[in-house]
């Protein structure tokens, strides 16, 4: 498949890359869409040093769900097909920020499109964490939820 790597500053190259498989309690999605945040230009430049070569970026995004991995649970109401966008912010899940529900606050989140070690949604497919997997209505143009 494509991605958009990101080779140092002002250099990135559209690179074939095997693709991913969805873990445990994740979901594959193949983009429609993803916008270009103000963090993938500083990051771009070199400006911010939050990222590193061989990244691939991009979180603001919309997709339809490929599969399923394991253990997402079918009462949650994604399925393959599904128009979805997803929440960036990936939480522990145990401090007293995530289970407060502000992942945004917890201490040790990692964050898709920036963590480097989560490849993102600059690809052709790129998976998420079912619980970051927002579904939007197929009545909506998809590019519009790459603004959500």
């Amino acid at each position: 498949m494509r991605a958009l790597v990101f080779n140092g500053a002002w250099d990135l190259a559209v690179t074939e890359i095997p693709e991913p498989a969805p873990g445990e309690g994740e979901v594959l999605i193949r983009v429609i869409a993803t916008g270009i945040c103000g963090s993938d230009i500083h990051g771009y430049t070199g400006k911010n040093g939050r990222r590193f070569p061989g990244q691939i970026m991009g979180h603001e995004t919309v997709g339809r769900i490929e599969t399923l991995g394991p253990g997402v649970p079918t009462s949650s109401g994604l399925h393959p097909g599904t128009l979805v966008t997803v929440n960036p912010v990936i939480g522990c899940s145990t401090c007293p920020a995530c289970t407060g529900g502000q992942e945004q606050r917890c201490a040790d989140r990692q964050v898709i499109g920036v963590t480097p070690e989560i490849q993102s949604a600059f690809a052709d497919l790129f998976t998420a964490p079912a619980t970051n997997v927002v579904a939007l209505p197929d009545s909506i143009r998809a590019e519009i939820g790459a603004l959500t």
